[in-house]
């Protein structure tokens, strides 16, 4: 990786910028993935390159071409993803993001994603998503989406009380 000022480039296999957030918001990895890695909304990690824009510490802005495959396959072929990302600390402990992917064949496919979460003071936790994917594995109207809701409250005595729910659904 290089940085210079605002600017920050990964390039190699480097972790998605789409799952990074919602993963730290969920924060039980060692449970169950994230809802976008645990329903396959796209690769954790990819071969390629990110540039990462802060700009004036509140918002982050994230450009990436990778190859499309996941880290677990080689590149099958010569088609590229292309993401952009928008993430901001709207107010202290109030995060937003939104992120859009697009790979183009004969079909395009296309994800995306929303998230908001809260962190209040270290005690509570909460995080929502909604994701989307059309023309899945470019097949054409093969969509699918989803949403996932979860939170946890720091209790005393270091312990967690947590919960989360996921729905997904598929036209087909």
């Amino acid at each position: 990786s290089y940085e210079y000022s605002f600017l920050k480039i990964e390039f190699g296999l480097i972790d998605m910028q789409h799952f990074k957030l919602q993963e730290q918001f969920w924060g039980h990895r060692y449970i169950e993935k994230s809802f976008a890695d645990r329903y396959r909304f796209g690769p954790s990690a990819d071969l390629g390159v990110d540039f990462i824009f802060n700009i004036k510490s509140k918002f982050k802005v994230d450009l990436t071409f990778s190859n499309g495959e996941g880290y677990s396959n080689l590149q099958r072929d010569n088609i590229l993803k292309t993401g952009l990302g928008l993430e901001s600390e709207l107010f202290k402990g109030f995060f937003v993001r939104v992120y859009s992917d697009i790979m183009k064949d004969d079909i395009v496919e296309s994800t995306g994603v929303f998230f908001a979460g809260y962190k209040f003071k270290k005690k509570l936790t909460v995080g929502a998503e909604y994701n989307w994917k059309l023309n899945e594995d470019y097949n054409e109207k093969y969509n699918r989406s989803g949403y996932s809701v979860y939170g946890s409250y720091n209790l005393p005595w270091n312990l967690e009380l947590f919960g989360r729910y996921d729905f997904v659904k598929s036209n087909i």
